[in-house]
C-alpha cells in the first residue's frame, strides 16, 4: 500500500487498517521521514498525544528542518500553551518551502496572536567577541540558518580581538557591532551589549565559542515560554558546568550531529535550577526588567569574569522566576579558555559572591547523583520524597526531572536558602528534629536523611519520627557514618523501628521494613 493510500485511510477514519500499514512501514522504512509523518498523523487522529509527540521526535531526528513536523507540533500545543504553539508555527514557517502551505501556517500564526495569553517576543542575540573567529562565524551562521528571519537581531560587542574576527564582523550587514578599544572583561562587555539591544526583546546571551546545534535556540524559546513564571532557559552542552551531556564528544561536527538527534520533543524536557551556566541562556524581558541594575544586567564587581552568572541566577530566584535547563537544547561549547592574564579570577570572584550573598553557591548547586540513584521506583511512579538538609533543592529538582509524577519536599535550617529553591518542591525552613511535619503520617515513599542522622541530639527519637512519616513500603536513604560505633548504633535504632531490610551501595544505604 502506498503512503498516499495510508493517508487516505487515516482521513476516512479507517485507523485500524492504517495502523497495521504504518507498523509495516516502521519495520521496513524506519529511516524515511514519511513513515513518522504518517505515524504522527495517525496518533493525532486517535488522540494519542504521547505517541504523536514520539513520532514527531523520530521524524525530526531524521530531518530536523522538516516544516511539517513543526506544524504538527504547533497543533499539538494549540490548546495547551498558545505561546509554544506560536513558536512551533513560526519555526514551521521559517523552514517551509511550499507557498500554499506557508499561507496556511501564517494564518494559524495570526490566529494565535489574537488568543488570550499570547506574549511571544522577538529576541536579541548578544555575543561578546574576543578572538575565536572560526567559532564566532559558526555561531552566527547557525542562528541565521535555523532561526526565523525577523524574529531576532544580532548585537556583538568586540572586546579588542587580535585574530581578525573584528574585520569579518565589520563586513556583516545584519550585525550591530560595538567595538571596544580594550578588553573590558565579560560582565562589562555583556552590559554594553545589553544596553544596545532592543528594549522589548528577550535576550539570548551566548558565548562566542558556543555553536547552537539545529533547533537549539527554538527549544530554548520553548522552555522560556513553558509558563509565565519562567525567567530564563539554559542549554545543555558537551562542556558546561552542571549542564553537560555524559559522553558528548568535543569535536564540533560530532556535537552538531548529536544535537540534531537530541534537539527534538522529549518526555523529560525541563529541569529547574537556581542558576544557569552562562555559556548560553535565554532571558525573558519581564525577568530582565525585574533584576536589571539600572543600565546593567551583570554585576561588574565580578569583572573580569566568573560567578556573574551565579549572581544573575540568585537575582532571578530572589525575584521569583523559574530557571530551566532545557535537555533538548544542545549547544556546542569549546570552553576552557578562561582569563589567561588573571589566573586567580575564579577564586577572587567566588569570594566576591560570598561577600555579596553571604554563602558559597558551590555548596548548594551540586546534585548528589549517587544518592538519587538509590531511589528504586518506576519512572512514572507517583512517589513522594522528603529530603533533610535540602539546601536550595538541587537534588529534589533532579528527582522531579527523573520521576515526572513525584512530589518533593525538603527541610533545611536556613530560611534564606530554602527561599531560593521555591520551584524545587515544598521547602520548609527549620530544624527537622524539632519542626512539626505538615504531612500526614505514612506520607513519604522515600526520606533522604543523607548524613542528618549524625547531627541530631536524640537519634532514637528522631529515627522514630522519620519512621512514622514513612509509607509501609517506604525507604530511608542515608550515608553510613564514618564512626563504626555510631554506624552500628544507627543500625540498632533502625532495627528498633522495623527498618531491618537494608541494601548498601558504597557508603549509601536504603533501609526498609
Amino acid at each position: 500500500m502506498t503512503k498516499e493510500e495510508i493517508a487516505a485511510l487515516i482521513s476516512s477514519g479507517n485507523t485500524e487498517e492504517a495502523e497495521q500499514e504504518i507498523e509495516r512501514l516502521k519495520e521496513q522504512a524506519p529511516e524515511e521521514t514519511d513513515t513518522w509523518l504518517l505515524a504522527a498523523t495517525l496518533a493525532e487522529a486517535q488522540g494519542n498525544l504521547d505517541a504523536e509527540r514520539d513520532a514527531i521526535a523520530r521524524g525530526m531526528a531524521l530531518e530536523p528542518r522538516h516544516y511539517e513536523f513543526f506544524y504538527m507540533l504547533g497543533i499539538l500545543y494549540a490548546y495547551r500553551n498558545v505561546n509554544q504553539a506560536y513558536l512551533c508555527m513560526q519555526q514551521a514557517c521559517a523552514f517551509c518551502d511550499h507557498e500554499e502551505d506557508r499561507v496556511v501556517i501564517e494564518e494559524a500564526m495570526n490566529a494565535l496572536r489574537l488568543r488570550p495569553g499570547f506574549s511571544v517576543r522577538n529576541f536579541s542575540v548578544i555575543i561578546l567577541s574576543y578572538n575565536d573567529k572560526e567559532l564566532m562565524q559558526h555561531c552566527v551562521e547557525a542562528i541565521r540558518r535555523d532561526c526565523p528571519k525577523g524574529a531576532y537581531e544580532f548585537v556583538v560587542v568586540e572586546n579588542h580581538s587580535d585574530d581578525g574576527v573584528e574585520h569579518w564582523l565589520r563586513e556583516q550587514t545584519d550585525i550591530r557591532l560595538i567595538e571596544n578599544g580594550e578588553n573590558v572583561g565579560f560582565p562589562v562587555g555583556c552590559n554594553i551589549g545589553f544596553r544596545a539591544a532592543e528594549d522589548e526583546n528577550d535576550l539570548l546571551m551566548i558565548n562566542n565559542d558556543a555553536v547552537p546545534a539545529v533547533n537549539a535556540v527554538f527549544w530554548l524559546r520553548m522552555g522560556l515560554y513553558e509558563d509565565h513564571n519562567v525567567g530564563a532557559a539554559g542549554a545543555i552542552s558537551n562542556k558546561a558546568s552542571m549542564q553537560f551531556v555524559d559522553g558528548a564528544p568535543d569535536d564540533l561536527q560530532a556535537c552538531m550531529e548529536l544535537g540534531a538527534k537530541r534537539n527534538v520533543p522529549r518526555r523529560k524536557t525541563y529541569e529547574d535550577r537556581c542558576r544557569l551556566t552562562g555559556f548560553a541562556f535565554l532571558l525573558k524581558r519581564e525577568a530582565v526588567r525585574a533584576i536589571a541594575m539600572g543600565k546593567d544586567l551583570f554585576d561588574t564587581r565580578f569583572s573580569p569574569g566568573y560567578f556573574e552568572d551565579d549572581d544573575l541566577g540568585m537575582r532571578l530566584a530572589a525575584a521569583g522566576f523559574r530557571q530551566l535547563v532545557c535537555h533538548n537544547a544542545f549547544i556546542y561549547h569549546r570552553g576552557g579558555s578562561g582569563f589567561a592574564s588573571n589566573s586567580d579570577a575564579m577564586t577572587e570572584s567566588r569570594q566576591k559572591f560570598i561577600d555579596k550573598w553571604g554563602f558559597d553557591v558551590w555548596a548548594y548547586e551540586g546534585v548528589w547523583y549517587e544518592m538519587i540513584d538509590m531511589i528504586d521506583a518506576e519512572e512514572n511512579a507517583p512517589i513522594r520524597v522528603l529530603q533533610l538538609f535540602c539546601g536550595m533543592g538541587a537534588d529534589l529538582s533532579r528527582i522531579r526531572y527523573l520521576f515526572p509524577y513525584a512530589y518533593t519536599a525538603g527541610i533545611d535550617p536556613d530560611a534564606m536558602i530554602t527561599g531560593y529553591g521555591s520551584f524545587m518542591g515544598d521547602l520548609y525552613a527549620g530544624d527537622a528534629e524539632t519542626i512539626a511535619f505538615p504531612w500526614s503520617e505514612g506520607f513519604f515513599d522515600y526520606i533522604i536523611a543523607a548524613d542528618a542522622l549524625k547531627n541530631v541530639k536524640d537519634a532514637e527519637r528522631f529515627i522514630g519520627k522519620l519512621a512514622r512519616f514513612l509509607a509501609p513500603d517506604g525507604a530511608i536513604l542515608y550515608e553510613i557514618p564514618r564512626d563504626k560505633g555510631w554506624a552500628a548504633h544507627v543500625e540498632q535504632l533502625l532495627d528498633g523501628v522495623g527498618l531491618t531490610k537494608r541494601e548498601t551501595e558504597g557508603d549509601l544505604v536504603r533501609a526498609r521494613r
